[in-house]
């Protein structure tokens, strides 16, 4: 009789455990009700065309689908369009996904691709101006398939299809244009706008007509906290679930409370951009050379980021992008080899410099300039710093007005490629910090390369210039690390900040 109770005992208890694992594992994948998430800045404008740094994507790609999307290498994948060829060398064939409808209801469809495409390489408010400016027309052949044509041949037409989120004409103009729209916007992403505040929050809720696979997640809140420390404290106490760009001692230092940190280096290079046309010192090449050799780079990495980065090699992307170039040399610190440039150049007592940066828009970037400044001085060069604020900072950048040295993360996310890394020191950019013709000549043999192997050699060659010549300071490659709290599981940042909430979920 006790053998029969206690084997019933057992098969009672072994009942109950795969309940309870039933039950826990059934928790874990239900919907989270709400995800607020902490980030270093809202978009500036709900209108995708209006803000171009990598930081907006967090939110764009949540409420809008990319025409043609990318995966975690920056490869482009099918997204609205589902498959792309170059029919003729200016001419680049789209098919577009059939079935899919903007959040109020309407169809998407080629009209609505040609509208977005328009939008972005037309608009004057379009960020993506410099980007577009090759695109000549967009043809309509049938409901679902467009042709882009361009000046010139553009190998690298579906990266920069990338950049362009799909809204739909007859509701854009329904409420009056950019600004009207940017306060109700519609697109066809995984979540519907609800309502926000600039430099505040915005409040989402889940598509659940998403064509795609839909987030775990109901509700989405996005904060605008730009200080690093409220990013901080608001994960530890709580108040957000996820804490976007935290510093890295910082990191390090939650994972020992249990926190979740999420090490992904981003899509970007943190450079200092030479204004090589202005009438300063800077305008010579052993100038920009004697200061890509009077700051250590290393040193600087070493004490800022506790490891969590490394410094860039000579070039205006990190190791993770597609084209970097190994054989390019890094310039190695040498205070000697600087001062020597300096007086060849007919500058031995140095001079004095204007340096245009901001505080807490990337990771360190005011203490950087500091440090940066302090090498500097050693030299003879004396720097002085101007901190601006993130809107008047990107006003200065697309007009032109910034000083002779400024700062910049250089994105080369979301495709992970050197597409924008390498337009951005030519003639064309709204910044105008450098225009060599001669440099000009080798982007854009790259951009209209077809052949991979044509195109990774004229790659290089525009490398090779960019680093002899110094167009830039080279610093690091900026560090992503994320803090989730403790019981959030499946969540994926990639490199362009964007996030993937389809397995995320809290552990109960």
């Amino acid at each position: 009789m006790k053998r029969r109770i206690v084997v019933l005992t057992c098969f009672v208890m072994a009942l109950l455990a795969c309940f309870n694992a039933v039950s826990a594992q059934t928790a874990a994948n239900e919907p989270i009700e709400e995800l607020v998430v902490g980030l270093t800045n809202l978009p500036l404008s709900m209108d995708p065309i209006r803000d171009g740094g990598l930081s907006a994507l967090a939110v764009y790609s949540l409420v809008f689908d990319r025409l043609i999307s990318v995966d975690s290498e920056g490869n482009p994948i099918p997204g609205l369009a589902v498959s792309w060829e170059a029919v003729e060398p200016t001419v680049w064939e789209l098919k577009l996904r059939e079935g899919v409808t903007f959040h109020n209801g309407e169809v998407f469809d080629a009209e609505s691709a040609k509208f977005s495409i328009d939008q972005t390489r037309l608009d004057e408010n379009s960020q993506q101006l410099s980007n577009m400016s090759n695109i000549t027309d967009v043809l309509i052949v049938d409901s679902y398939t467009i042709q882009v044509v361009t000046e010139e041949p553009m190998a690298d037409l579906p990266s920069r299809m990338v950049l362009v989120f799909c809204y739909s004409e007859k509701y854009f103009n329904e409420v009056g244009g950019g600004s009207a729209f940017a306060l109700a916007p519609v697109g066809t992403g995984p979540f519907v706008y609800v309502d926000g505040e600039a430099d505040n929050f915005i409040n989402l809720e889940r598509n659940e007509n998403y064509w795609g696979e839909k987030p775990n997640v109901l509700k989405l809140r996005a904060l605008h906290l730009p200080d690093a420390t409220a990013r901080v404290t608001s994960v530890e106490s709580g108040e957000v679930d996820v804490a976007y760009v935290v510093d890295p001692e910082q990191a390090t230092r939650l994972a020992e409370k249990g926190f979740n940190v999420i090490d992904k280096p981003l899509g970007q290079a943190f450079v200092y951009f030479f204004r090589t046309g202005l009438d300063t010192p800077l305008s010579n090449k052993l100038v920009r050379q004697a200061i890509n050799y009077a700051v250590d780079k290393d040193e600087i990495v070493d004490a800022l980021f506790y490891g969590y980065t490394s410094p860039l090699q000579g070039q205006p992307v990190g190791s993770n992008a597609n084209g970097f170039d190994a054989s390019i040399p890094a310039y190695e610190y040498d205070v000697e080899k600087a001062k020597s440039l300096l007086a060849e150049a007919g500058f031995p007592d140095g001079f004095t410099i204007y340096l245009d940066t901001t505080s807490g828009v990337v990771p360190k970037d005011k203490d950087a300039a500091e440090v940066i400044a302090g090498q500097l001085s050693a030299i003879g060069i004396e720097v002085v710093i101007e901190i601006n604020e993130r809107g008047v900072f990107f006003d200065k950048l697309f007009n032109a007005n910034m000083s002779e040295i400024w700062s910049l993360s250089l994105n080369y996310a979301p495709t992970m490629n050197l597409q924008n890394p390498l337009f951005n020191f030519t003639c064309g950019t709204a910044h105008q910090s450098n225009c060599d013709p001669e440099y000009d000549e080798l982007q854009a043999k790259w951009a209209s390369e077809f052949d991979p192997e044509l195109k990774k050699v004229y790659a290089g060659e525009a490398l090779k210039k960019i680093h002899d010549d110094a167009y830039g300071l080279f610093l690091w490659q900026v560090p992503g690390v994320h803090v989730s709290a403790k019981a959030l599981s499946g969540l994926v940042i990639n490199s362009d900040y964007t996030m993937d909430l389809t397995n995320v979920s809290y552990n109960k």
